[in-house]
């Protein structure tokens, strides 16, 4: 049994984990799936002071209030990016780190730098308009829901800041055992998963699209499983 936290991506909440987190619990596992600040359930908090730092600190109040030790947190897309800007007293809780086709930053990128490189055969016109900006430009709005996942009522306009934020890089990339999931059906994330071999991290590929939890529940709670029982091996 490992202690989970299960971190979303742009425009969600923590209710894209649902049925993975289902999984998870089926198989003895404690899962948490906190929803960031200013999207899902929480989509009324949003405001000009919300940003990439706000969502770190909500994951590290969700590993201190919860009092969770010995964690395996797991971040997709955009989820990367925060777990990534965890301080030392969160990485203290952690024991290992999963990114699920996520951002995987250096210090002092944003997620657009991260993403830079990208064409437009990957991402969306709604996104790709702003990779062809150098910065933020004066009153951006949110990031609107893009078409693909309108039909979709729960997601919600993604906080500006945080396609812009920097992170400074904490040290749970580096002290933690590192796993990444790179979904093969999706081309936006080679580099990073370049990224996570060059860290020492075992690189697992799935055969699936972005939003693996959706296409694909069972494969990526087996993965989670797997990289779970394998971190508390090496303790």
């Amino acid at each position: 049994m490992s202690n989970i936290v299960l971190v979303h991506g742009t425009y969600a909440g923590g209710f894209m984990w649902k049925e993975v987190a289902a999984r998870l619990r089926e198989k003895g596992h404690r899962v948490w799936t906190p929803t960031l600040t200013g999207v899902g359930e929480r989509r009324h908090l949003n405001g000009p002071s919300v940003g990439l730092q706000t969502h770190v600190q909500d994951i590290e109040n969700v590993l201190f209030h919860e009092d969770i030790q010995d964690a395996v947190v797991l971040g997709f897309s955009y989820g990367g990016m925060v777990l990534a800007g965890l301080g030392e007293e969160a990485a203290d809780r952690v024991r290992s780190v999963i990114l699920l086709d996520a951002a995987l930053p250096n210090d002092g990128e944003s997620i657009h730098d991260v993403y830079s490189h990208v064409g437009g055969d990957t991402l969306p016109p709604e996104v790709l308009d702003l990779h062809a900006l150098d910065t933020k430009p004066e009153g951006a709005p949110d990031l609107a829901v893009p078409e693909w996942l309108s039909d979709n009522p729960r997601m919600a306009p993604m906080p500006v800041n945080c396609h812009w934020d920097k992170v400074t890089r904490g040290p749970v990339f580096t002290e933690a055992k590192g796993y990444y999931v790179l979904c093969t059906q999706w081309s936006m994330n080679e580099q990073c998963a370049d990224r996570a071999a060059a860290l020492g991290w075992e690189v697992w590929p799935l055969d699936a699209p972005h939003g693996a939890m959706d296409s694909d529940p069972d494969g990526v709670a087996e993965l989670i499983d797997r990289a779970a029982q394998e971190s508390a091996a090496a303790e």
